[in-house]
C-alpha cells in the first residue's frame, strides 16, 4: 500500500510539470512576420533634421535587406568610392499600429538576422544599443509601445570598411524580423518560430 501511495505521488507529481509546460507552450498568442513595408535610408551617421520624418526622401523596400547584395544602393552611392577606413551607415525604419485585441499582452520583436553594431529606438526611446557578436536581438517591447497611434520604430547600422576598400559579410537587417504577443506570464519561446 505505501509503495502504491509513493508510485501515485510520484505520478502526479510528473503530470503537474507536464501540465505545466503546456501552459507554458501556449503562452505565444500570436507570431506575425513583421517584414514588410520598411523605410530605408543610406548616409549620415545623424539623419539630417529635413529628412529625419520626411518618409518620401527614404527607400521603400521589403526584409530581409542585405546592403551589401544590394545593387542600386551599391550603384547609386558608388561605395567603393568611400576611403578605407571610413563608416558605412544605413536606418532602417517602420511605422506600425497595435490592434486592440494586443492590449493587456506582452508584445516582443525579434531581429532573426542583425548586423553589429546596432542601435534599435521604439517610439524615439532606445531598446539596445549592441556593439558584440550577437546577430540575433530579442526583446519585450511592450513598455515602449503606444495602444492608441502609430509607433515607430528605427534601426541603426553601421560597419568599418575593410582595408582593401570592400565591405564583406551581410549588411543589413538580413533575416526575419518578427512581433511575437505573449500572454502576461514571461517564458523564452523563440523556438517555435523559427
Amino acid at each position: 500500500m505505501k509503495n502504491t501511495i509513493t508510485y501515485l505521488l510520484i505520478y502526479l507529481v510528473v503530470l503537474a510539470c507536464f501540465s505545466r509546460c503546456d501552459t507554458q507552450e501556449k503562452e505565444v498568442v500570436k507570431t506575425q512576420l513583421f517584414d514588410l513595408n520598411w523605410k530605408f535610408y543610406y548616409g549620415n551617421t545623424n539623419i539630417p533634421e529635413d529628412i529625419k520624418y520626411n518618409d518620401q526622401v527614404w527607400r521603400n523596400l521589403d526584409l530581409p535587406h542585405d546592403c551589401n547584395k544590394d545593387y542600386g544602393l551599391l550603384k547609386s552611392h558608388t561605395i567603393t568610392r568611400i576611403p578605407s577606413g571610413e563608416t558605412k551607415v544605413v536606418w532602417y525604419r517602420k511605422h506600425f499600429d497595435i490592434p486592440e485585441s494586443w492590449n493587456g499582452k506582452n508584445i516582443w520583436i525579434k531581429f532573426q538576422g542583425i548586423s553589429n553594431p546596432y542601435e534599435i529606438y521604439i517610439n524615439g526611446k532606445c531598446l539596445s544599443v549592441n556593439h558584440n557578436t550577437s546577430e540575433i536581438f530579442e526583446s519585450d517591447i511592450t513598455s515602449y509601445l503606444q495602444s492608441e497611434g502609430e509607433n515607430v520604430v528605427l534601426v541603426k547600422l553601421s560597419k568599418n570598411k575593410q582595408s582593401n576598400g570592400i565591405y564583406s559579410d551581410s549588411f543589413g537587417i538580413y533575416n526575419h524580423v518578427w512581433l511575437v504577443v505573449k500572454d502576461s506570464i514571461q517564458t523564452n519561446t523563440w523556438a517555435r518560430i523559427k
